[in-house]
């Protein structure tokens, strides 16, 4: 069926119109976010995104999702007719994105708020904590945390939260959680159930304690409140300088979990890897003082006959707007024309990714393909086509000129020609630049050699993981012959340009250091029930797609490691099996029985405490049961 066109369409309300042709909204089962609506063949989630935008997801068939002009084409709906009529203008289009702007920038300010509070509070007095003892946990443990645990006037100890952001590229705190020291029992003049042990205040994120220096980090521990990770990190002796601690904050997001480990993964990997990064650096820029050329990858010339190029590129046909990180593969060709028949296809890079997963952490090297962007945009210099070609044509080597897909197209309110420079070299970029940094300078070095600096996309060589849309399969590409180009000159000499920025070349050589041990001891402490063994699940997927290493999975014996670490306490040991906690109700009864009075009570109170703190074996918790008394509450405030 041919899709009618429909101004707007995706702005278009689509619970309205489901409810118009007849999908019934199920309250119940509907949250804040997502509305759910369904009819005699099949289940509907939909929603209204940040940009006013509506899109579905059919329960019953993940394929089965996208916009409105999805849902249609999917049942072979006509647009116009399932629409009724219904269109938003322009104006309208326009007022919403401007609500959307004021939202965010009110939402950062408040943002800004919360982070100014938490960093003008004193440190939290980790040897003098009422709410730690009243946990079992010894103060003095967490020292190498000091610095991030703040106190606020009531003496709760403030924990920060934190997200990825994308702007800056880094997890950055975002709000934080108050432990009470003492918890509330009422609210809003009623009397709780279960009371209030933690307050969020602002967005929640990842709590994280981690000390100050990553690169003597040996663990991870995540779980589902901080106090859970600090009990673990008690109960089995961890040194907190050598651990980092994270927690959910009861509220699981597997894509903000995906992208902060991602980051911070990465960090511990490049502070491990500094020193020997920089002992690497001093012996090529030692080599360099000899004179001598090492690790020179192609001895043999190249030429266009005995060429292959390499690359990564996705895997299945891509569509023109959307950039997996998934299914990458490695792919060679032997000319020019057979790249162009690939990258008219498929999303392309010049980085190797490990797992086939595509991000900065995955990224384990460079293939022997240089790949400029040139945007052109109106505050910046400019270059044609033409002029491009004609200056390639002078350098005398194999280049191939292809518009991008925003060639000749409106682009942030202007039109210009867009395209790529890609240039196939005779040795590959390997791993000598395989970090952010490095990485963009050496691009920037060859952009500066082939005079082309002026006019490319910075932004681009910033992220070494980056990948580039296909062009159109109608996109004329200019392929101009010549040598195929030697980088051999240019890698040692940017080698040798990121060396000598901030330290003299180096004349003696330098004192070994041992490659870094990047290996990291990372465990799941999620409560022992139903929602904590799908958080376990969960994470072990996050955490082998970036590690390719199963994480440590610790089930706690009782509710949560809190609770394991109070009975260790009482038990006397650390390690809890049930032949413990046998024998030390037998010894409990067996005293008892010599005793009267003011004894007899304290030792059925040390009974009753274990047994409070065991989690039945015949109870099946279910999903819903989680622990409201330790979930920080969100949008529940008092003044602090």
């Amino acid at each position: 069926m041919i899709m009618a066109y429909v101004k707007n369409a995706i702005h278009l309300p689509l619970d309205r119109l489901l409810e118009r042709n007849g999908y019934r909204l199920n309250a119940q089962k509907s949250t804040k976010i997502w509305k759910v609506y369904s009819n005699s063949n099949e289940k509907l989630l939909v929603r209204q995104n940040a940009n006013f935008q509506w899109f579905y997801l059919n329960c019953d068939n993940k394929i089965d999702s996208g916009n409105i002009i999805n849902f249609c084409k999917n049942r072979n709906l006509d647009l116009m007719g399932f629409t009724q009529g219904l269109i938003i203008n322009d104006d309208t289009i326009k007022e919403n994105a401007s609500k959307l702007t004021s939202k965010e920038a009110d939402k950062f300010k408040e943002q800004q708020k919360i982070i100014d509070k938490f960093n003008q509070f004193e440190l939290y007095d980790l040897t003098n904590s009422k709410m730690l003892e009243k946990r079992k946990l010894n103060g003095n443990l967490f020292l190498a945390y000091n610095h991030s645990l703040k106190r606020d006037k009531h003496n709760n100890m403030c924990v920060p939260n934190f997200l990825y952001s994308k702007n800056s590229h880094s997890n950055e705190i975002i709000s934080y959680t108050r432990r009470l020291e003492n918890p509330m029992t009422s609210l809003n003049n009623q009397v709780l159930n279960r009371p209030i042990n933690a307050l969020n205040k602002g967005e929640k994120g990842i709590e994280m304690l981690a000390p100050k220096d990553l690169k003597l980090i040996k663990n991870i521990v995540l779980s589902e409140s901080i106090i859970d990770s600090m009990s673990y990190l008690q109960l089995r002796k961890l040194n907190a300088y050598e651990s980092i601690l994270l927690s959910c904050n009861g509220q699981f997001n597997a894509n903000k979990l995906d992208v902060f480990l991602e980051k911070l993964l990465s960090d511990i990997e490049q502070s491990k890897s500094k020193e020997y990064a920089d002992y690497l650096k001093k012996v090529h820029s030692f080599e360099l003082y000899k004179g001598t050329q090492t690790r020179i990858e192609n001895k043999t010339n190249t030429t266009r006959d005995n060429l292959t190029i390499h690359f990564s590129r996705a895997k299945y046909p891509s569509s023109t707007d959307f950039m997996p990180a998934k299914d990458w593969v490695n792919e060679s060709v032997k000319s020019l024309d057979e790249l162009v028949k690939v990258i008219t296809n498929y999303h392309y890079s010049s980085a190797i990714y490990k797992n086939n997963y595509r991000n900065t952490h995955n990224t384990k090297g460079f293939s022997n393909l240089l790949i400029f962007d040139i945007d052109n945009d109106k505050d910046k210099p400019n270059i044609s086509l033409e002029e491009t070609k004609n200056l390639f044509k002078k350098h005398g080597i194999e280049t191939l000129i292809i518009p991008s897909r925003n060639h000749n197209k409106e682009k942030h309110g202007h039109i210009a020609e867009r395209f790529r420079i890609i240039i196939p070299t005779q040795q590959t970029i390997g791993q000598d630049f395989n970090c952010n940094n490095d990485f963009s300078a050496f691009n920037n070095f060859c952009a500066k050699a082939l005079g082309i600096y002026d006019y490319i996309d910075k932004k681009v060589s910033v992220d070494q993981s980056r990948a580039y849309y296909k062009s159109s399969n109608d996109a004329t590409p200019i392929i101009l012959k010549g040598r195929i180009m030697d980088i051999t000159h240019l890698k040692q000499q940017a080698m040798s340009n990121l060396f000598t920025q901030n330290t003299q070349i180096q004349t003696t050589e330098p004192e070994p250091v041992n490659k870094p041990d990047l290996s990291l001891n990372i465990v799941l402490a999620y409560d022992n029930d139903k929602n904590g063994q799908i958080y376990t699940q969960i994470s072990e997927e996050i955490i082998y797609k970036h590690t390719e290493n199963m994480p440590n999975i610790f089930i706690p014996y009782s509710k949560d490691c809190n609770d394991d670490l109070k009975l260790a306490n009482l038990i006397g040991n650390d390690h809890i099996n049930n032949e413990m906690i046998k024998n030390f109700l037998e010894r409990i009864e067996k005293q008892s029985l010599f005793f009267d009075g003011e004894e007899k009570e304290k030792l059925e109170a040390l009974k009753n405490e274990c047994l409070a703190l065991l989690k039945p074996q015949e109870q099946t918790i279910s999903q819903n049961n989680t622990k409201e008394n330790e979930k920080p509450i969100q949008g529940v405030d008092y003044e602090m």
